[in-house]
């Protein structure tokens, strides 16, 4: 049963202009993304809606791609935020960010993001990806402490490495400094 919000369902013509909305950033993400040199009248025709409505809402390419784009960062957005409200295990909760990163889309209207100029309106939400990633990595990578701040940051370089290394396929890197001892480990826990 889906909760009363307080606000009206749309209806009639407005209905009509969210379904038709959604229908052209749908369109416009599968679009650009098969053909970044793709036009306006692609969208409309995946989108089955007219040309002269399309441009209505969006006067400029430039425009409906800024759309497409903050789509891709609010989906990254929540998945890092579903990570942060999770208490697990942090390197449990980091694969199931990476997951939801993957599987949100996000990173791939992203791509979408050097074929034009954006106007100002995605720094904002692209901070808040940032920020909201930087928290989710820093659970496995930044919560190793000993007690030595230079050892630290050797340990956390180390283990980052792993991990990349782990996200890179064949390659295999050098990995920075030497492992933990055994009674590193003991003073971690």
């Amino acid at each position: 049963m889906i909760a009363d919000s307080g606000a009206a369902a749309p209806r009639g013509r407005h209905h009509e202009a969210c379904r038709n909305d959604q229908a052209v950033i749908t369109a416009a993400r599968e679009v650009f993304l098969e053909n970044p040199a793709a036009k306006m009248s692609d969208v409309a025709l995946r989108a089955g809606v007219g040309q002269a409505s399309l441009y209505r809402r969006y006067r400029t390419k430039d425009e409906l791609l800024s759309v497409v784009c903050d789509d891709g960062l609010n989906a990254i957005i929540e998945a890092a935020e579903a990570a942060l409200e999770d208490s697990g295990e942090p390197w449990k909760v980091f694969c199931a960010f990476m997951v939801r990163y993957i599987d949100s889309g996000g990173l791939a209207q992203l791509t979408l993001a050097g074929k034009f100029v954006p106007d100002g309106s995605l720094y904002a939400p692209a901070r808040r990806a940032h920020q909201r990633i930087q928290a989710v990595i820093d659970g496995p990578v930044g919560g190793l402490r000993i007690a030595d701040r230079p050892r630290d940051r050797e340990l956390q370089r180390r283990y980052l490495a792993l991990i990349l290394d782990g996200l890179r396929a064949p390659a295999r890197g050098e990995l920075p400094g030497r492992g933990p001892s055994f009674a590193e480990i003991e003073e971690r826990w």
